[in-house]
């Protein structure tokens, strides 16, 4: 689902991000106390990548989640499938801190786009 190039975004991005970087701090250390055990619970890190129960996980970088966006809900091969199905197939792959909100303003954009577009080419 996610390009190359993108996870090579995200690579560069993560640790840098206020929201992911504590939880790579807490798990590249050695040992956790519980509460840290509680915070780091369903993440991994692999290949330079963080990941939550499987979950890309996206740092707060607008255009690296404007293109996933965009990706999963304008581009020909999705179709505009609406709001609730563009989430539920992004979030299968992907994590970020308000994800769901940033879809529905997407999508809502989206439409009222599609609504101007539509009221523009209808002869008065």
């Amino acid at each position: 689902m996610i390009s190359s190039p993108l996870i090579d975004e995200v690579k560069g991005k993560i640790n840098q991000d206020s929201f992911f970087a504590p939880i790579i701090t807490l798990l590249l250390k050695e040992s956790k106390n519980p509460r840290e055990l509680r915070i780091v619970q369903g993440y991994k890190l692999e290949n330079d990548c963080l990941y939550l129960n499987d979950r890309l996980c996206i740092p707060r970088e607008d255009e690296i989640r404007k293109k996933l966006l965009v990706e999963s809900h304008d581009s020909p091969i999705a179709g505009h499938p609406g709001y609730i199905n563009t989430y539920m197939s992004i979030k299968k792959s992907l994590f970020w801190p308000g994800l769901k909100g940033d879809m529905m303003h997407h999508v809502w954009q989206c439409l009222h786009w599609e609504g101007k577009e539509i009221h523009k080419s209808v002869p008065s």
